[in-house]
């Protein structure tokens, strides 16, 4: 009978481990999924959110626009009914007021457009932020080795059974 020798056992136990090692790294499938980004965009809580403040902020600004463009508007009818009976030096003095006031409303008015496209991608960033967050937490948690975000035509094919769409969606309206 062969005895018990402890210098075989560990040998063995050292095969044995390289070969599980070997096997994670050389033979075990890598764990890809991927979201329909465009999905999850629409989904989420917070992506709703910042296009409901950005469409009220739009709304405001807006207002404010036509609010200015009335006034504007309204000056340049009064100018109209009243520039007979002014003499040249008051129409002069007239038209150089409603050209200030064309200019100050167009500079208002990309003052505005500047503002809101400033706030549309701060809000659109704050919920970007946070979706990507979401999702680094839940790969990580699910020890994914790459998750592939897909926008429209940018996947030809991925199976089903690696969508993690919903799954994210879920994680990331919970917060």
């Amino acid at each position: 009978m062969k005895s018990f020798n402890i210098n075989n056992v560990f040998r063995v136990v050292v095969v044995l481990l390289v070969f599980a090692v070997l096997y994670k790294y050389y033979f075990e499938s890598p764990k890809v999924v991927y979201i329909n980004t465009a999905k999850l965009m629409e989904a989420s809580i917070d992506m709703k959110d910042a296009r409901a403040a950005v469409k009220k902020e739009q709304q405001i600004l807006q207002s404010n626009i036509d609010t200015l463009t009335i006034e504007f508007q309204n000056a340049i009818k009064g100018y109209e009914k009243n520039a007979s009976s002014m003499s040249l030096k008051e129409r002069e003095m007239a038209k150089e007021l409603l050209e200030t006031k064309r200019v100050q409303a167009m500079q208002y008015k990309q003052n505005m457009e500047q503002k809101f496209t400033q706030i549309e991608q701060e809000k659109t960033r704050v919920a970007i932020n946070k979706i990507n967050s979401a999702i680094d937490a839940y790969g990580k948690k699910h020890h994914y080795q790459l998750i592939l975000a897909t926008a429209q035509g940018s996947l030809v094919y991925g199976d089903v059974k690696i969508d993690i769409t919903e799954a994210v969606i879920e994680v990331v309206n919970e917060k």
